[in-house]
């Protein structure tokens, strides 16, 4: 199937405004660029869309999300992947492992109920200290 044809059978989003704030396809173009200008405000528009689509039309929603906090709290199935394998799949609270953080991002974390909505919540944990440029 030509490309084109895929993307305009599974395309995701209008051109159009279809959220709160006029959230448009350029909109989270930009906000891709710029992640860390009002997140939080973005977020909740983008998160309103995205349930919308889901609940009212019943499409399947995929998303790449970098932050395992917000995969957690919005997806329902997700694959954690390692050089381009998966590694393990499954609801967020099954996956989102102590032992899975530290074997397949090399992070050291706890994994404890977020107090907002009950879902997985990673707290990196601190790293030890390096020594000074100096000592090594």
């Amino acid at each position: 199937m030509p490309t084109r044809e895929v993307a305009r059978i599974i395309g995701m989003l209008p051109q159009s405004p279809v959220a709160p704030d006029d959230l448009t396809v350029a909109d989270l173009v930009m906000r891709g660029r710029h992640p860390h200008q009002n997140w939080f405000r973005q977020w909740s528009a983008g998160d309103e869309l995205v349930s919308r689509l889901h609940r009212e039309r019943g499409r399947t929603i995929v998303m790449v999300l970098h932050d395992l906090n917000l995969a957690a709290r919005y997806a329902d199935h997700v694959v954690a992947m390692r050089d381009g394998r998966i590694v393990a799949q499954g609801r967020p609270a099954e996956v989102f492992t102590v032992e899975l953080l530290e074997s397949v991002f090399g992070l050291s974390a706890l994994v404890v109920p977020d107090p907002a909505t009950g879902t997985s919540l990673v707290v990196p944990l601190p790293r030890a200290p390096r020594p000074a440029l100096e000592e090594v």
